[in-house]
């Protein structure tokens, strides 16, 4: 029995194999057909590009805890072959100023960049479709967050105490914000929704945000007061787009996307500078047409379309 036991512990220490002897600072777990990096020598710094594969196979997850309080590494590079990351796997990287996750990953544990304390922009792919609680946690000196559009819910505390991200956009698939999961970032001031009022909306998302910070929402976005989690709503102003217009000299005509219950103005000028009204039209939410057929006043006349506040 004893001998049966031996061979099993070198069976196991087989599979997790360290790479030191190589220059490797990372720790590899071979499970059939893939692997796993289960950690990395804290005293790992600099740049860091993670393995597509080790040993003919490919490297797909990053365990609990893998990068966790690698203080020196300032970037991480992720390989478009892992699909995940685990809770806390980059937990403590004080150091670490940008990490570049592929579309690959689909699922990224909670805590997993806590307390990134000098992570500036994190970009979360289209693939990824929740982020979890408290995964960006204390990253106080995140300042751009690109959430992507397949994303449904943002966890508890997800982004709580990021102190320097100034403004975040909300894609119109998410349908769930947890408790204070923006809570303390002192300076947010701008908040855009792209869709509806989340239909789970967690206590305290906002609170301690600064003084006359806003949520803007797009116009027909339901689920909004003049209010919402303790923030003023103001109404996303559309682009105005001219689908078409006729350059000739009578009639002259235009074609442009409007916004239904909105009212515009058709303004002349032959200078650029001094404008004068030669018409208005009522927006009805989709494309509306405008027609002048009084002659030009100038052989040269400029036009433009301006939304009436």
């Amino acid at each position: 029995m004893k001998l049966i036991r031996s061979i099993s512990l070198v069976l196991l220490c087989i599979a997790f194999v360290p790479s030191l002897a190589f220059g490797d600072p990372l720790t590899y777990l071979a499970e059939g057909n893939s692997v796993t990096i289960t950690d990395c020598e804290t005293s790992a710094k600099g740049a860091l590009v993670i393995p597509s594969s080790y040993n003919g196979k490919p490297v797909i997850s990053i365990g609990s805890y893998a990068f966790n309080s690698c203080s020196s590494l300032t970037s991480v590079t992720i390989p478009d072959s892992v699909t995940s990351i685990a809770r806390f796997a980059f937990g403590y990287c004080s150091s670490l100023t940008s990490v570049t996750i592929p579309d690959s990953v689909t699922s990224i544990g909670q805590d997993a960049f806590w307390d990134c304390s000098n992570l500036m922009s994190v970009k979360i792919p289209d693939s990824v479709t929740s982020i979890e609680n408290m995964t960006f946690r204390n990253c106080s000196n995140l300042t751009s967050v690109i959430i992507g559009n397949k994303v449904t819910s943002i966890g508890r505390w997800a982004f709580k105490d990021c102190l320097n991200l100034t403004n975040i956009t909300i894609p119109d698939s998410v349908t769930q914000i947890g408790s204070r999961a923006f809570s303390g970032c002192i300076n947010l001031k701008s908040i855009t929704f792209l869709g509806n009022a989340p239909s789970s909306f967690g206590s305290d998302v906002f609170k301690n945000l600064p003084i006359g910070a806003t949520i803007t929402v797009t116009a027909g976005a339901t689920g909004f007061g003049e209010t919402y989690g303790g923030l003023t709503v103001q109404i996303l102003k559309k682009k105005l787009v001219i689908k078409s217009f006729n350059n000739h000299a009578t009639p002259f005509s235009l074609t442009f996307e409007s916004q239904s219950d909105s009212t515009y103005k058709i303004e002349a000028s032959h200078d650029l500078k001094k404008w004068g009204e030669i018409g208005e039209v009522q927006g009805t939410g989709s494309s509306v047409k405008f027609i002048e057929r009084r002659k030009a006043m100038f052989p040269q006349q400029y036009y433009r379309v301006k939304l009436v506040e």
